[in-house]
């Protein structure tokens, strides 16, 4: 019996709706999404635990493939390392990558863990 390696994907979940009347279970998925706010994105990848939590929250949120230039641009204008700090070139040429489209494009391949590399 052999199981076949499924290709790893990168989501970008965005919150659509507020939660004030929604049920207890679907607040605490968002909030282990690490969605609060409306409007906020996070990457996740596409593993079966997130799917669930997905299917969960599925009238709240939206989700998707995103691209490099996307996942470029969030980097560049969201993305914090501890201590609230910006993402500068030099974090980036520390880690191993020469620019942050090559992160960027790491982070979409799952080739890098992008929660514990920012964090």
């Amino acid at each position: 019996m052999t199981q076949e390696t499924k290709e790893c994907k990168c989501l970008v979940v965005v919150k659509i709706r507020g939660t004030v009347s929604a049920q207890k279970e679907t607040r605490e998925t968002l909030d282990f999404l690490h969605l609060g706010h409306t409007n906020h994105a996070v990457l996740i990848d596409g593993r079966a635990a997130y799917k669930g939590m997905l299917q969960r929250v599925n009238s709240y949120i939206t989700y998707g493939e995103p691209t490099k230039e996307t996942v470029a641009m969030m980097l560049q204008k969201r993305a914090r390392l501890a201590g609230d700090k910006k993402i500068t070139d030099e974090y980036i040429n520390k880690v191993g990558y020469k620019t942050i489209d090559d992160l960027a494009e790491a982070i979409v391949n799952c080739k890098v863990q992008f929660q514990n590399f920012l964090t």
